[in-house]
């Protein structure tokens, strides 16, 4: 500051103000995943897709969408994996049910028209695959991430606070086998050694089947390595959603009532 004097004599203060130069903000690229801000995401509005085995009689591979053997993200439709090549999961939850199918007759011929879905407990866990009018499907669906989605994330995924989207794997039918393998990993043998269920990686795998009703896909499962810790806080973090019921499964599949529960290749060992 300084000082100066006025006609009368009387010194007065002079304030000199001080500029401040400020930098312009670079201009926002939409490419940028920051430039969109950060959103509160609604558990409740997210669907879990499913990864779907492509069959001889699925429609993508009929009218020539997709190759037999593919695995496809129910969603998005994208190529998630083959089952010539084991796709690693981390598991993180199982869930048992049944879906039932009213057999109905049309034309001379009988068909499954879906009923519902009922989750399996120790009440109807016995329950026969087929009865005067119905028929059931057991199913294992399992909540997983999968390997190939966590490599794909950017080296700062925890700073964007990044979460991979879960996908569920089905088993039923001649694949239920498998399922009850991984079943017993996750809450048996993991157990038995003070381990929480997504602790050991589980490989899916898939072999091409003659049957007597045609060519068929079955599924098989085996332990792989251990999961990471950072692969077990993100399974952690899903298996709280998904407990407290905040997330909706793509159920699309098990409402289809392709085939028949008393097909020959139907075994659930």
């Amino acid at each position: 500051m300084s000082q100066s004097k006025t006609k009368k004599g009387v010194k007065r203060m002079e304030t000199s103000k001080e500029v401040v130069e400020k930098k312009a903000a670079p201009p926002a690229v939409a490419t940028d995943l920051k430039s969109w801000g950060k959103r509160e995401i609604h558990a409740t509005s997210v669907m879990i897709p499913r990864v779907l085995k492509m069959e001889f009689m699925s429609d993508k591979v009929k009218e020539g969408h997709a190759k037999f053997g593919e695995f496809r993200d129910s969603l998005s439709d994208e190529v998630v994996g083959t089952i010539d090549k084991p796709l690693v999961l981390i598991p993180i939850e199982v869930q048992e049910k049944w879906a039932i199918y009213d057999l109905v007759e049309k034309k001379g011929k009988t068909s499954r028209e879906f009923r519902e879905i009922v989750v399996v407990d120790g009440s109807n866990e016995s329950w026969k695959y087929k009865e005067t009018g119905l028929e059931r499907d057991r199913i294992m669906d399992v909540y997983c991430l999968l390997e190939e989605d966590l490599k794909n994330l950017p080296k700062n995924w925890k700073e964007l606070g990044l979460k991979p989207l879960p996908k569920i794997f089905g088993f039923r039918r001649t694949s239920l086998r498998a399922g009850k393998k991984l079943y017993t990993q996750m809450y048996i043998t993991n157990q038995s050694k003070n381990l929480p269920p997504p602790a050991v990686t589980i490989e899916v795998s898939g072999k091409k089947v003659d049957g007597d009703l045609g060519t068929y896909i079955v599924l098989d499962t085996k332990p792989g390595r251990n999961a990471t810790p950072d692969e077990m806080q993100l399974a952690f973090h899903w298996y709280q959603a998904i407990k407290s019921g905040q997330t909706k499964a793509d159920e699309t599949e098990l409402t289809q009532a392709e085939g028949s529960a008393d097909l020959s290749e139907v075994k659930d060992f």
